[in-house]
């Protein structure tokens, strides 16, 4: 997964109220009103970012404002607030993906991302070797997103319930099970289940299964629903 990283719109949104510079705001006031009033951490571009990341970055409860209405916005807190439990919980429970900006610290806690990987199962891979290793976080993660079975280590590629929880969610997270799970014939039938394509990821003898290729070829001319 990458992580997509949304442009920050214009320091005023549409939609929301217009704002009306007094005689005693400054620039930085300005921008947090729009944060305030219109609900949001408002995707900003060139001054307006300058200014939220200059005056903001290290103002704990502002960046809290941001994280729990856009998670990504954690890439504009400082050094130090990438590595606030805290700050860091919130945004990788709005968004799993901010867990790429947190602290190499917090890519190894196993609740922050136990909530990123239940957010978004592809965020695994922002995670410390030692998580991708461990069998709840990567179940959690591909009970999300099943593609996440790419990042587990490779002895979780070989347990059987792990694949079978990517591959019902993703039929095509069979390409990343073990040789011997893609032998495996209740795996092979959860994937083709899953998606008919999974069948070519299956072991030879499992692909010219009749009962295998029955389920997948009435799958691929199924016809679509209305």
């Amino acid at each position: 997964m990458i992580v997509s990283t949304k442009r920050l719109m214009p320091c005023n949104p549409a939609g929301s109220p217009p704002i009306k510079k007094s005689r005693s705001e400054e620039p930085a006031e300005i921008c947090l009103n729009t944060v305030l009033i219109s609900g949001v951490i408002s995707y900003m571009d060139g001054p307006d970012l300058e200014c939220f990341i200059k005056t903001f970055s290290k103002n704990r409860e502002y960046i809290l404002v941001a994280v729990n209405n856009n998670g990504l916005a954690l890439q504009y807190a400082s050094q130090e607030l990438k590595g606030d439990r805290g700050v860091v919980m919130a945004a990788v429970s709005q968004n799993g993906g901010a867990l790429y900006f947190a602290s190499a610290t917090l890519k190894g806690d196993r609740d922050v991302v136990m909530a990123a990987v239940k957010q978004d199962g592809g965020a695994l891979q922002f995670a410390s070797k030692e998580l991708k290793g461990d069998r709840e976080v990567v179940l959690a993660a591909v009970r999300q997103n099943g593609h996440a079975l790419f990042f587990a280590n490779e002895e979780l590629k070989g347990d059987c319930d792990v694949v079978m929880e990517a591959v019902k969610q993703y039929g095509l997270a069979l390409c990343f099970a073990s040789e011997e799970l893609k032998g495996d014939r209740g795996v092979v039938m959860a994937a083709v289940s899953q998606n008919s394509q999974a069948l070519k990821y299956a072991s030879k003898e499992l692909k010219d299964d009749p009962e295998l290729v029955r389920i997948a070829q009435a799958l691929r001319f199924a016809p679509l629903p209305r």
